[in-house]
This record gives structure tokens, C-alpha cells and sequence, in this order.
């Protein structure tokens, strides 16, 4: 999460490690916790204790079930798969009339990944597991299928799809899947906090990769660098991350191991798309978290925004030095940010854009021809929306973005938005996957219904309307702490949660588990509830596959020692009251 509200609560970061990969830590002593935790972390299953959120649906949407969301005039969104048995699918792509590739990366325990084929029989769509990591015995599928995020058609017609550490081709429909698998790619960088990679091609073949920071700002470093710091993770050409790569087709069909730097300070580029029309290179950046640890006059709200980058060979776009337009960030105030690649434009704060999209089709109007669509994640106010942008005489985004789907909040049973993959189908409808609730939705359009053009309301979006509830939160929450013997949950909700989870964006997988700013009481019901205290305990400690919270590690291992013996010492507690 990038901020906290009441009313939009946020995905602890317990158990999304902010938005990825857990950083191997030492784990305290077997000895230091209830030894009816131990075996825990062994059998706990993800496939099993998910909870399957739920949309209702009113009517039909181009032949499927219509959700109930705000969009566009003429537009609707239809429900195609509502994912019972998924764990975290991400992206999918349309392989003919028939047949929908689905790409489930199983959370982020590695090697835990599926693929699924979903057929059209008799206007529903129907699932079948056609690849699963975590049964299979092939070394190369674990590989392929260890926390898999994009599957892409090639300019040459193959079906492309990648995993943390490689970018393989294959043949969904193949007698033998396995088989058919054959490495593009390997051996890209996967370690710390954005393993995740997307990846485009031009119009020689070339293929270009994103290897996400380590870090959330290169913070391992040290904090508040003087003007000769510099964050090796970018700088350093043979290892290192934040960056975008560009591997060279070779005549015969293969990729250049060699591959070039092609941008850097680039802190997670999840969108990433090769504009074929305008010859240009396009970039959605996930900017940092936590501006305000060294800055209490900067707002986790507000700041950073997101970026949209057009890149050029060469060029470093920022990261970890600066945010925004050139501003120095706090942890590196020495830094002379005049040096770095300013943003084309600046995109909602926080809103966590995760899928860059071509449109080519001819079903949406005229205006959304060759424009490009953007699915922004973020559970923050101005996330869970698809939208696209007006484009200046040069045919580049501009101004603010305007929203096609949007509305996309909780209310009653119907779970806030998610989105992340975009793929245009053959008829011209898009498929979006919604990772958190599982879904497979279609954005479909009728000439009849309205004239689709998109709708400016993200600017009257600023903070929550229950920003006065936080502040009697806190109030409360101070009060607790100051008696005599202050609840062990609220010293926790002080000490872990608002100190460490404050900063942290939306990111992926937070299985039933919610929780609010300040909010000890409320928090602490929730956990046992939901039985996620012994997993939170895993994820403090950093282990068996366990995504290490928080995400840029403790700062040393005496404070990591403090906080899970004051968790251990209240989850010992409540296990004596079972």
C-alpha cells in the first residue's frame, strides 16, 4: 500500500512484502517461537486457504454475465471465468476462436504457477489446468512457471510467456505441453522486491525486458547519500537491476545473450510496450514507497506520482536518486538530479499501472483506434481503473488520463477492483484479468448503448472522505499505548503495521486480510479470524518461500529480534485463549 485510509482499506504488507519477492533474511532461533507454530509454514497452502471473492452480476454483457461497474457510455464489462480453483492469475491471450490462455502465478511462493486452457463450448467459457508447477517433475517447467506474469503473441506467431528468470515460447495447444517449451531467455536477474518481468518486441524481433529493483529505493545502501553516493544496483552493468534490457535477434531465429542496457533508473517498469506506429518505446513505471521516512513534510498520499516514459537508448530515467519531474528524493537530497530523464508525463500517484495495450480493433469507436489502454491496479483511490489518454500533435499521451472502467470500488458483496493483464480479442473485445479476485472479465461495446467516449473523474479524486476517522484512529490508538498496561495488539499496530506497512503499495496477494490504519482492535479481530496470525509470523521471519516483511528487510537484527518476540509473545497469547 502507498498510504493508508478507514475507507479504503489496505493489503497488509505482511503478506505481500509490498509488491513481490521475499529477500532472503537469517531466521531467528526454531526455538523462538510457540512450538505449536513450528510446522506451519511446511503445510501451509495457498490453493487452500484462498477466499474466493465474488461479483454479482444484472443482465448480459456481448453474450456473458454483466458486472456491475461504472464505464464508458456503451461500454460493459462481462464475467468470463469467476476462478474457483485459481490462486493469482495475471494475463491472458486470446490463442483462436476457441481457446483463452490463462497465466497463474500462484502467488509468490516460487515454482507454484499454472497454466490454464479455457474453451468456449456453448457460449461459457470452461477451465482446464493444462501446466502446474508445483506437480510437475520437468526442471524447465518449474522454471517457466515460477511466479509467471505476461504471455504474449511474437512477431513470428509463437506464444511467448515469462517467468521470474526467463522468457520461454510454447504451445498451449500441444499433445505434449512440456515438450514443447523452448528457452528464449535465461538467467535474468530475479532477486529482491519486483521479480516480475514484462517484456515487448520492435519491429526487428527484438526483444526488450524488464528486470525490476531489488529495493524499494536502494535504502540497503544506507540512508541520506552524500553527493559521490551512487545505488550499484543501477549502476552496475553486469548484475544489475532497474533496468530495461535489450536482447538482439539473431539471424537464425535465436537471442543474444549478450544483451545491452537499453534504459536504467527504472524502478519496476510493469507496463512496457513497443509503439509499432510512432517507432517509440513505451514505459509505465511503478514508482517508490514511503517518501515520508525521511521526510515528514512530503505525503505518502501524494507523492511520488507514477511515471510515463518514452525511452531512449542510453538514458536513466531517475530511480532511486529522484522522483517525479527531477525532485531529489529525501535519501539522496546530494544527488544532481538535473543529470536524469525527466517523465513524459506524470500519472495518479499511487495507481500502480500495470498493462500498456495497443488497441487495434475495430469494435470500440473510431477514437480508440491504434490508442493505447492502461490498467491501473492500485487499490488506492486512484487505481482499479482501465484507462487511455488524449495524445498531442506528435500522437503522445497528454494531459490527464481519462477512464473507461472505473467505479470499480467495493460496495456490498462486489470486491473492489484488481486489473492487470489487457488483450485485445478478434472480435475487438478485451480480456482483463483481475488478479486479488480472480477473474476473467471481457471489455465489450455497443454503438447502441452510448458513444463510448471515456469520462474525466480522476482529478476530483484526492483523499478519502474518512480522512478524519484516521486522525481519531490515531488518537485512540495513542491513548491505548500510554496506559499502563497498553494491549500487546496495539504495540504491534504501532511498532509493525503503521511503521513498517504505511508506505507500502496495493501489491498482490492478501488472502482475506485487510487491515486499516491505526485500527488496532478491528486488526487484530481480523487476523484471528481470517487464521492468518502463524503465516504473518513466517512472513516476519523471512522463510520457506514466506515474502520477507517488511520488504526492505529490519534494520538490523536486533530490531527484527524486538518485533517477533513482542508477535510471538501476543500469538502465544492467543493461542493459550483457544
Amino acid at each position: 500500500m502507498k498510504y493508508f485510509t478507514n475507507t479504503f482499506l489496505i493489503s497488509t504488507c505482511f503478506l505481500l512484502s509490498c509488491s513481490t519477492q521475499h529477500l532472503k533474511t537469517e531466521a531467528v532461533q526454531q526455538n523462538a517461537f510457540h512450538p505449536e507454530i513450528a510446522d506451519y509454514a511446511k503445510n501451509w497452502d495457498e490453493r487452500k486457504l484462498a477466499t474466493l471473492p465474488t461479483y454479482e452480476t444484472s443482465g448480459m454483457c456481448g453474450g456473458f454475465p454483466k458486472i456491475n461497474l461504472k464505464a464508458a457510455a456503451g461500454f460493459c464489462v462481462g464475467l468470463i471465468d469467476s476462478g474457483e480453483g485459481t490462486v493469482f492469475p495475471r494475463t491472458a491471450l486470446q490463442i483462436d476462436s476457441k481457446n483463452i490462455l490463462v497465466v497463474d502465478m500462484g502467488g509468490w511462493k516460487e515454482s507454484n504457477g499454472k497454466l490454464y486452457l479455457l474453451t468456449l463450448v456453448n457460449g461459457k467459457y470452461n477451465r482446464k489446468t493444462i501446466l502446474d508447477a508445483a506437480i510437475s517433475k520437468n526442471v524447465l517447467v518449474k522454471k517457466a512457471l515460477d511466479r509467471p506474469h505476461l504471455v504474449l503473441r511474437g512477431p513470428d506467431q509463437k506464444i511467448y510467456l515469462s517467468s521470474t528468470s526467463m522468457i520461454v515460447n510454447l504451445d498451449p495447444l500441444a499433445a505434449n505441453i512440456e515438450n514443447s517449451i523452448k528457452v528464449v531467455i535465461d538467467e535474468i536477474p530475479n532477486l529482491g522486491l519486483h521479480p516480475l518481468k514484462v517484456f515487448t518486441f520492435d519491429d526487428q524481433q527484438n526483444l526488450y525486458v524488464n528486470v525490476g529493483s531489488a529495493t524499494n529505493v536502494c535504502k540497503k545502501q544506507g540512508i541520506l547519500f552524500d553527493k559521490k553516493s551512487e545505488c550499484s544496483e543501477v549502476e552496475d552493468k553486469q548484475i544489475g537491476q532497474a533496468q530495461v534490457r535489450k536482447y538482439l535477434k539473431n539471424q537464425d531465429g535465436t537471442y543474444s545473450k549478450n544483451f545491452v542496457i537499453y534504459a536504467k533508473g527504472l524502478r519496476n517498469s510493469m507496463g512496457l510496450l513497443w509503439n509499432k506506429n510512432l517507432q517509440l518505446l513505451f514505459q509505465a513505471e511503478n514508482g517508490r514507497d514511503n517518501i515520508f521516512e525521511n521526510d515528514k513534510n512530503l505525503s505518502n498520499t501524494d507523492l511520488p506520482h507514477e511515471e510515463f516514459n518514452i525511452l531512449s537508448e542510453g538514458q536513466s530515467y531517475g530511480w532511486p536518486y529522484c522522483y517525479d519531474k527531477n525532485l531529489n528524493n529525501p535519501e539522496w537530497a546530494g544527488y544532481n538530479c538535473s543529470t536524469q530523464m525527466p517523465p513524459h508525463i506524470l500519472m495518479p500517484a499511487h495507481s500502480s499501472p500495470l498493462s500498456l495495450m495497443n488497441y487495434q480493433g475495430d469494435l470500440f469507436p473510431a477514437w480508440y483506434k491504434n490508442r493505447m489502454l492502461i490498467s491501473l491496479h492500485g487499490y488506492e483511490p486512484r487505481g482499479h481503473r482501465i484507462v487511455a489518454y488524449l495524445r498531442n500533435d506528435k500522437g503522445l499521451p497528454t494531459k490527464d488520463p481519462l477512464s473507461i472502467v472505473y467505479g470499480w470500488d467495493a460496495t456490498g458483496n462486489q470486491p473492489k477492483g484488481s486489473p492487470v493483464g489487457l488483450s485485445e480479442m478478434s472480435d475487438g473485445s478485451v480480456l482483463i484479468v483481475e488478479d486479488k479476485n480472480r477473474k476473467v472479465l471481457r471489455l465489450f461495446y455497443d454503438a447502441k448503448l452510448g458513444d463510448g467516449k471515456p469520462v474525466n473523474e480522476i482529478p476530483a479524486v484526492v483523499k478519502s472522505v474518512d480522512e478524519q476517522k484516521n486522525i481519531l484512529m490515531k488518537q485512540k490508538l495513542d491513548a491505548a499505548l500510554l496506559a499502563q498496561n497498553p494491549p500487546l495488539f496495539a504495540k504491534i499496530q504501532n511498532q509493525i503495521i503503521d511503521k513498517h506497512c504505511t508506505g507500502c503499495h496495493s501489491g498482490a496477494d492478501a488472502r482475506g486480510l485487510e487491515l486499516a490504519p491505526f485500527d488496532f482492535e478491528a486488526n487484530e479481530k481480523r487476523i484471528l479470524e481470517n487464521k492468518k496470525q502463524n503465516q504473518i509470523l513466517s512472513h516476519l521471519r523471512g522463510e520457506n518461500n514466506f515474502a520477507q516483511m517488511p520488504p526492505d528487510g529490519f534494520k538490523d537484527a536486533n530490531e527484527q529480534k524486538q518485533i517477533i518476540d513482542l508477535y510471538i509473545q501476543w500469538l502465544t497469547l492467543n493461542s493459550a485463549l483457544k
